[in-house]
């Protein structure tokens, strides 16, 4: 039955049925209360529907299901910048992602300047400056910039 209702769940998914996904990927979270998948789902199409409060929510049930789930830490801090602008939020957030999360923000400066903007809104308490990533987004940052003039 719940593999049937997640197979029910990506149809909604896909045809953007946001409400009707939400209940169905609600109803296997309640067949299967362990399984992080179905919360992770509803927490992302809350966010997509910028509902952040319920996102949030969510998004805190999952990772105390899966606190490994490094991709969700990163939709978590999404989702509190894009709400309210909490950068001290996201910055928290960050934090409890750990070194792997940091890792994955380490690797966007091949991202158009990700990696100084992510800088600039969480501060350098949330990364190793000193890294081979950070001396190299500066570089491709200024690069960026002159180019660009």
């Amino acid at each position: 039955l719940v593999v049937e209702l997640a197979g029910k769940d990506r149809v909604e998914d896909v045809l953007d049925h946001v409400d009707a996904s939400i209940a169905s990927y609600q109803r296997a979270a309640t067949l299967d209360p362990r399984s992080p998948g179905p919360v992770e789902r509803i927490a992302t199409l809350n966010q997509r529907a910028y509902r952040y409060a319920e996102s949030v929510r969510y998004r805190e049930r999952e990772l105390a299901l899966d606190p490994e789930a490094i991709i969700s830490y990163w939709n978590y801090m999404m989702c509190y910048l894009a709400w309210r602008a909490d950068t001290a939020a996201a910055r928290r957030v960050a934090k409890r992602g750990g070194p792997v999360l940091e890792g994955m923000l380490m690797r966007l400066p091949n991202d158009g300047g990700m990696a100084a903007l992510w800088h600039q809104v969480l501060g350098p308490a949330a990364f190793a400056l000193g890294s081979r990533s950070c001396r190299h987004a500066g570089f491709f940052r200024q690069s960026v910039v002159r180019r660009s003039v």
